[in-house]
C-alpha cells in the first residue's frame, strides 16, 4: 500500500487538507511522539551520519577537531583526497594514518545506537541507513538485516586489486606498525571495505532503498550534514505525506544550505512558511533522542538496553564481525 501511495503522489501532489493532517500544524517532537503513541508510524526509516558516533568518542571529521582536519597535515591537495581511490593508490599513507586513530581505541555504542535496537524490538523499524563505517549499530544490538552501511564498513578488508578478503586483525597489526598492508596473493594494496570516491556504493543499498523509502511512514534523520550523495538524496524519496525529523546540532539539508539538496523541492523546509511535515530537533543527538523517548515513556527501556550493551569497537570485535560471529552484544 505504501508503494502505491508513493506512486500516486509522484504524479498528483497532496491536497492542502492532506498536508495539514500530517503534523496538525505542530512541527514538534511532541507531535511525532503523539503519532507514535497512536500507532500511526510502523515502518520507520532512520538515516544516520557521523554525529551519532561523536559521543562514543569517534571524532566527527566535519568538525575542526575531527579526523578530517588532522589529515590535512599530510599536505593533501584537498581534505577529500584521503578518501579518493586514485589518491590512495598513489599515496596510501594518509589513509593508513587515519586508521591508526580508530584501531587502538575502544569505542562503545551511544544511546542513539541503542535507540535503533529499541525501535526494532518494538517492531517499528524498517531500516537504518548509515554513513558510518564504525559498525557501532551492530555493537549496539541492531540486527544486521536492519542495517544498510552505505559507505562500507571497517570490519572487513579486501585487496583493491584482486579483491581477496584479508583478515582485518592482520590489516590492523600492519597499520599500527606503520606498515603498508598488501595482499598475499597479488601484492596489491589492502584496505578496509570503506567506500572511496571512485568506488561503487554497495548494490544492497541501491536495491533496498528502492523498496524501503516508498514504504516508510516516518523518517528519522540524525547526525548528518547531508552533503554527500546519494545518501543525502534519500530524504527526497519518501512520500510527500511522511513526516521527516532531523536530530542535529545544526540545520542541514534545507533549501537555504549550500549542498546537493539546495536546488531540490524536497529539501527540508524547517523555516519555510509552507512547511507541513519537517521537524528540527536541534541539539546533541543523544539528548534529543532521550527527549523523544521521555515523551513516549521509553526512557528507562532505552537506558536499560544501553546498559546491557557489552559491545566495544576494538580489534577483537572487528575480527568477530568479519568472521560473522554473533554474541557481540549481550541482553539481546
Amino acid at each position: 500500500m505504501g508503494v502505491l501511495r508513493w506512486l500516486v503522489h509522484l504524479f498528483f501532489k497532496p491536497s492542502t487538507e492532506a498536508k495539514a493532517s500530517v503534523l496538525n500544524g505542530n512541527h514538534s517532537l511532541g507531535e511525532v511522539a503523539k503519532g507514535l503513541q497512536e500507532g500511526k508510524y510502523k515502518r520507520i526509516v532512520c538515516l544516520a551520519g557521523a554525529g551519532i558516533s561523536v559521543n562514543a568518542g569517534i571524532p566527527d571529521f566535519r568538525s575542526k577537531a575531527g579526523m578530517y582536519a588532522l589529515a590535512q597535515q599530510w599536505d593533501l591537495p584537498d581534505p577529500w583526497a584521503v578518501f579518493s581511490l586514485d589518491f590512495f593508490l598513489q599515496r596510501p599513507e594518509p589513509f593508513y594514518w587515519l586508521l591508526q586513530q580508530y584501531f587502538p581505541k575502544e569505542f562503545r555504542p551511544t544511546l542513539t545506537h541503542s535507540f535503533f535496537h529499541l525501535l526494532d524490538r518494538k517492531g517499528l523499524l524498517l531500516r537504518v541507513y548509515t554513513q558510518n563505517v564504525d559498525c557501532l549499530e551492530l555493537l549496539g544490538g541492531l540486527d544486521s538485516d536492519r542495517l544498510i552501511q552505505v559507505h562500507g564498513k571497517l570490519c572487513d578488508a579486501h585487496c583493491v586489486g584482486c579483491h581477496k578478503q584479508m583478515p582485518i586483525a592482520q590489516v590492523q597489526t600492519e597499520v599500527m606498525q606503520n606498515g603498508t598492508p598488501r595482499c598475499d596473493q597479488c601484492q596489491g594494496l589492502v584496505k578496509p571495505d570503506v567506500v572511496f570516491f571512485g568506488e561503487d556504493i554497495p548494490m544492497k543499498f541501491v536495491r533496498q532503498a528502492i523498496v524501503d523509502l516508498p514504504r516508510c511512514d516516518l523518517l528519522l534523520c540524525m547526525g548528518s550534514s547531508f552533503q554527500v550523495t546519494p545518501f543525502a538524496n534519500l530524504i527526497e524519496k519518501v512520500d510527500d505525506l511522511v513526516p521527516r525529523v532531523l536530530f542535529n546540532k545544526d540545520s542541514a539539508g534545507t533549501l537555504e544550505d549550500p549542498g546537493p539538496l539546495a536546488a531540490s523541492g524536497q529539501a527540508f523546509r524547517f523555516h519555510s512558511p509552507d512547511n507541513y511535515r519537517d521537524v528540527f530537533a536541534q541539539g546533541d543527538c543523544d539528548e534529543q533522542i532521550l527527549a523523544l523517548c521521555r515523551q513516549l515513556g521509553w526512557e528507562q527501556e532505552l537506558r536499560g538496553l544501553h546498559e546491557q550493551c557489552s559491545g566495544v569497537l576494538n580489534a577483537a570485535t572487528l575480527q568477530r564481525l568479519q568472521d560473522g560471529q554473533t554474541g557481540v552484544v549481550s541482553g539481546t
